[in-house]
């Protein structure tokens, strides 16, 4: 059924609610598909992680959750405000393939996993440019604890 309008939902394509003001580009197609598309369950596990910190599923879940929601989000600011410049021979595709490698090498959720999960969730109101979202994505996983490590020392 008709849901209404959900201003909370992030436009994933970088449409009328994640938008910048002043775009008017082509994207009115996509949101006039599914403009009340319902979450998918890999998107209703990162909500629960942005919204208590908590993990509560299988890290194997959340991994496949995140490695998706990593590269929507990527191919979709690809898309909005252009590939990254090769910086020392080293290509968009290949910066972006290894954000998804050093997500992979954790055995366990980050320390990190709230913001990450915020960010992949709803990144337009801090990231305003490939480069920055690319930049900040790098510091959140150049991390080297997880979660479990940090409860370990801390018990």
């Amino acid at each position: 059924g008709d849901l209404g309008t959900a201003p909370t939902k992030p436009a994933e394509d970088g449409g009328v609610n994640g938008g910048r003001g002043g775009h008017s580009g082509g994207s009115g197609n996509k949101l006039e598909s599914s403009p009340e598309a319902p979450p998918s369950a890999g998107d209703m596990l990162l909500q629960e992680v942005a919204r208590s910190g908590r993990v509560t599923s299988d890290w194997g879940k959340l991994l496949r959750a995140l490695e998706v929601k990593l590269d929507e989000v990527l191919c979709s600011y690809a898309e909005k405000f252009g590939k990254l410049e090769d910086v020392d021979g080293v290509t968009h595709q290949e910066r972006c393939g290894m954000l998804l490698e050093e997500l992979k090498s954790f055995d366990g959720p980050p320390f990190t996993i709230q913001r990450l999960a915020e960010v992949l969730l709803n990144p337009h109101p801090q990231y305003t440019a490939t480069h920055k979202l690319v930049n900040g994505l790098e510091k959140l996983l150049s991390v080297t604890s997880t979660l479990q490590s940090i409860e370990d020392s801390l018990a």
